[in-house]
């Protein structure tokens, strides 16, 4: 077994990595999978409210605006609640998409972000747009409502969204 420099017959080698507890990092694709999966879980959840008449239409509008809104500030860096990998968040993963994409992903012309920032405001636009037809999707395909975040359409849908999001080799995301 190797030694440090500082070991010394009769000294034992400490151990002096950190143990502090992390934040979860927005490169780990496991983790941008489960903040997605969430986000499939609570907007199926907001469309129930919906039907069952306990939320109005535009209360769930309301929703996924902030819904765009958390993500874009979340994968722009700014959500303390998170760790990002230097140069990625916003500026690496825009540069990714304007990759992937080109002109296939428009700054939205309203939206209140510019540049790298405004790109990853339009890519959240896009995906919760998406979001929506994945679930429109399997309820016309006869899934219950309530089945949609288990199905194999809300997981393909998260995995490849989390792989573009992370910077990851990745199939098409899921509409």
């Amino acid at each position: 077994m190797s030694q440090c420099n500082s070991c010394r017959p009769g000294r034992s080698c400490h151990d002096f990595s950190s143990r502090a507890a992390q934040l979860p990092s927005l490169a780990a694709i496991d983790v941008v999978e489960g903040l997605l999966a969430q986000a499939v879980r609570n907007t199926v959840r907001r469309l129930a409210e919906v039907w069952e008449g306990t939320m109005s239409p535009e209360e769930a509008a309301d929703a996924d605006q902030r819904l765009c809104d958390w993500l874009t500030a979340t994968f722009c860096g700014e959500n303390r609640h998170y760790a990002c990998v230097e140069g990625w968040n916003p500026e690496g993963l825009a540069n990714y998409v304007r990759e992937q994409y080109g002109d296939q992903i428009p700054v939205i012309p309203t939206g209140r972000r510019r540049g790298d920032e405004g790109v990853i405001e339009s890519v959240m636009v896009v995906l919760v747009g998406k979001l929506h037809r994945m679930i429109e999707e399997e309820l016309e395909a006869g899934a219950a409502l309530t089945e949609v975040p288990v199905r194999q359409a809300a997981q393909n849908f998260t995995t490849s969204w989390a792989a573009l999001l992370v910077g990851a080799p990745f199939d098409e995301p899921q509409d």
